[in-house]
């Protein structure tokens, strides 16, 4: 997973990044880019396998990975068709996956 990130902040991170190093090239964090992670269907969703949980991972990971390229990460949802900020504790929050469980007593 994290070599899935640094792959793709390779690809689409700041010319200046390409030839010097990370440290030395990385914009003050005010003047990142962002890279934005919509992850609606993992807030509204009970399910806590697939998806849900790679997108949890990526999201847990990729802040740590971002920076190193000179992005900020910014999880987002979809409400009345805009983005806002997602709500980490929500988003992040390992849900149970209901159908797996055994029925009360």
């Amino acid at each position: 997973m994290k070599a899935l990130l640094e792959g793709i902040l390779r690809l689409f991170r700041p010319r200046a990044a390409v030839t010097a190093s990370a440290e030395t090239s990385a914009p003050p964090a005010r003047q990142r880019p962002r890279l934005y992670i919509e992850c609606t269907h993992t807030e509204l969703s009970d399910a806590n396998s697939g998806i849900q949980r790679v997108v949890r991972n990526i999201i847990r990971m990729a802040p740590a990975v971002a920076a190193r390229y000179g992005y900020d990460v910014v999880p987002v949802i979809v409400r009345k068709g805009k983005l806002i900020q997602a709500d980490l504790t929500t988003v992040l929050a390992d849900k149970q996956n209901h159908s797996s469980a055994a029925p009360p007593p």
